[in-house]
């Protein structure tokens, strides 16, 4: 359990900066964009399952710009911060099963414990 909160927190501090936005989103965007994509993961029968059927890149970019609107609209920072963290683990899980499916936890460890990071 604590490798896999290590790992989330790792990633999810990682991959904003390898794969943000070019520009800050508006205060009408933010709200927009937090709203349908809330209802959207209220349609699914399960966060799970309205997470699946993003590729990758959706995922970080939905997660990049809830992240970008915390400071662009304070007031609904909550609301902003709450989607990102959904999209963020689910970027992390998606990362997680990658390295799993190739074996590479081991390796990862091993790296990780010798500190490159």
């Amino acid at each position: 359990m604590k490798l896999n909160v290590t790992l989330c927190v790792l990633l999810l501090t990682l991959i904003p900066s390898l794969f943000g936005q070019d520009h800050a989103p508006t205060a009408a965007q933010c709200q927009a964009d937090e709203r349908l994509w809330e209802s959207d993961l209220h349609k699914a029968s399960s966060t799970k399952d309205a997470i699946s059927r993003f590729s990758f890149q959706s995922l970080q970019d939905r997660f990049s710009e809830m992240e970008d609107c915390i400071a662009v609209d304070e007031e609904r920072g909550p609301y902003y911060a709450s989607l990102a963290g959904i999209y963020g683990v689910g970027v992390a899980a998606r990362l997680k099963h990658f390295i799993e499916r190739h074996n590479l936890m081991a390796q990862f460890l091993s790296e990780d414990a010798a500190g490159k990071r």
